[in-house]
């Protein structure tokens, strides 16, 4: 099952002529991750979140939207992807 979150954007962004002040990320696949290195994204590379973003997001940015967002957003943007690769809640299992 893929996580997704909703992010509440300081700055809202203009899609398709309308004011968006929140994106939905869902957590990214294989196909989502293509050409981008984890590492990029890790480290905080905006080129790489502006390469990620518009596959993941609803609704879609555009990659020269994401670069001219907020620092402030930049770092929600961040928190939750690293959400996504991180190992997850813990399971009774795990508790042990």
């Amino acid at each position: 099952m893929s996580q997704t979150v909703t992010l509440a954007l300081r700055a809202p962004l203009e899609i398709d002529g309308v004011e968006v002040r929140a994106l939905t990320l869902r957590e990214p696949t294989g196909s989502d991750l293509r050409g981008i290195l984890l590492a990029n994204l890790v480290q905080g590379s905006v080129a790489a979140h502006a390469a990620l973003i518009p596959r993941i997001a609803t609704p879609a940015p555009t990659a020269a939207q994401i670069e001219r967002a907020p620092m402030a957003d930049h770092l929600a943007i961040m928190q939750a992807l690293q959400g996504f690769f991180g190992a997850g809640p813990a399971t009774p299992d795990d508790a042990a």
